[in-house]
């Protein structure tokens, strides 16, 4: 991304600031993203204080891939059943039509 098309800005995760560069219009998504992600390692933070936040983040890092492919496979279900739905619906019309 060319630095006239960028933003830099800062988001703290488990107390630690990290600078990004972001387009402007990605600004706020980005902030959203970090704050949940800094929520989310809070909490295992708070959940496990003996574990280091390596550990906090592998962890989370794992939750939220999990949640990722959980969701995923849920629309590609969704998908599935649309299709299906839509090509018997064809056919009813095509017998309809051709009747």
């Amino acid at each position: 991304m060319p630095d006239s098309d960028s933003k830099s800005i800062r988001v703290t995760i488990l107390g630690r600031e990290y600078p990004l560069r972001v387009a402007p219009a990605d600004e706020a998504y980005t902030r959203h993203l970090a704050t949940m992600v800094d929520e989310r390692l809070t909490r295992l933070r708070n959940n496990i204080p003996t574990q280091p936040d390596l550990t906090h983040a592998v962890i989370g890092t794992l939750e939220m891939a999990g949640e990722l492919y959980a969701t995923r496979s849920e629309v590609d279900q969704i998908k599935q059943q649309a299709v299906e739905e839509a090509e018997a619906l064809t056919a009813k019309l095509d017998k309809v039509l051709a009747g």
